[in-house]
């Protein structure tokens, strides 16, 4: 273990982001970002899903996959922590398929209608879902002799 990493190691996680993003905003050569890059993903306060861009100083959760969250899920049923009626909802809201969006281009404007959902939390938890095309989606809608592609998230705060 180098001593940027040992350094790193010892401090809070938030606080050795915000060292990192310190250090590595100054005009830093590429090895010097990588080693704390490298440093701060081994570091043992970090959520296990984090990355980290200290060229950007983003630090991100990637979202799980849908069998790690069907998992996560199934986990909370058993410890009691949800019900069994919030399980299927949550589970059903995972699965289902993108929003069917209805999408045309009238006067100039992009119409885009879409389905509105029951309110599902998000994958980072911070929203509630009220539509989604859960994803890019193409559609018939044509600009310049080209396929548009709408990718849609609408939601609302808690």
């Amino acid at each position: 273990m180098g001593k940027v990493t040992e350094l790193i190691h010892k401090m809070p996680y938030e606080t050795a982001v915000d060292r990192a993003k310190i250090i590595t905003s100054a005009d830093c050569s590429d090895a010097v970002r990588a080693e704390y890059k490298a440093a701060l993903e081994s570091h043992p306060g970090r959520n296990g899903n984090a990355k980290v861009n200290t060229k950007t100083d983003r630090v991100k959760a990637e979202r799980p996959s849908k069998a790690d969250r069907k998992k996560a899920l199934l986990d909370d049923l058993l410890a009691g922590k949800i019900t069994r009626e919030e399980h299927d909802k949550a589970v059903e809201a995972i699965d289902r398929p993108a929003g069917e969006m209805a999408v045309e281009i009238r006067d100039g404007k992009l119409c885009i209608e879409i389905e509105l959902q029951e309110p599902a939390i998000s994958a980072s938890g911070k929203t509630l879902v009220v539509a989604s095309s859960r994803g890019n989606a193409t559609t018939t809608a044509m600009v310049n002799g080209k396929t548009v592609i709408v990718g849609l998230n609408a939601y609302i705060k808690p």
